[in-house]
């Protein structure tokens, strides 16, 4: 799924697809050779009505399993930026948006764009979508740029949303 090409990449984007989720599958499918096919037919849907959410974060999806990081986290930005304005969005609409957060912070994280990872996870944990997966996630990040006291509270954190 992810480059192994550098240790940072592979590090955060092998783990980071776990966990489960209340709308959307938080593990997307391997990666096949007909993922492009997919990812047309959604880029299609999009030119044919460009305000459809679910084509637009299905191709997002897309993107991310095909290791184009930065056009998924393009399409994931308009994805939340587009929802943002959107009112009265039910409790399953809100749940999708913040899938959105963590998956553009699973492709930050790939690009080590950790910054913008760590936002976009604590977004995710501050409504609580996927607390102790975006926690443990956010820790990976926070061991990496050497801050041991942040990591350990992140992993405590995470720890209490497990069996």
């Amino acid at each position: 799924m992810c480059a192994e090409s550098s240790e940072r990449r592979g590090r955060f984007c092998s783990s980071a697809f776990g966990g489960t989720s209340r709308s959307r599958p938080l593990v997307p499918l391997p990666a096949s050779s007909s993922d492009q096919m997919v990812g047309e037919d959604f880029t299609k849907s999009i030119e044919t009505e460009p305000y459809t959410a679910d084509a637009r974060y299905n191709l997002a999806i897309c993107k991310m399993q095909t290791e184009d990081y930065e056009g998924a986290i393009a399409i994931f930005t308009e994805y939340i930026d587009g929802n943002k304005a959107a009112e009265g969005a039910n409790e399953t609409e809100q749940a999708v948006n913040y899938g959105a957060y963590y998956y553009r912070a699973v492709c930050n994280a790939a690009l080590a764009k950790l910054e913008e990872a760590i936002a976009d996870y604590t977004v995710c944990i501050e409504q609580q979508y996927e607390p102790a997966q975006s926690y443990y996630q956010r820790a990976q990040i926070y061991a990496a740029l050497g801050d041991t006291e942040k990591k350990n509270a992140d992993l405590a954190e995470s720890l209490k949303y497990t069996n």
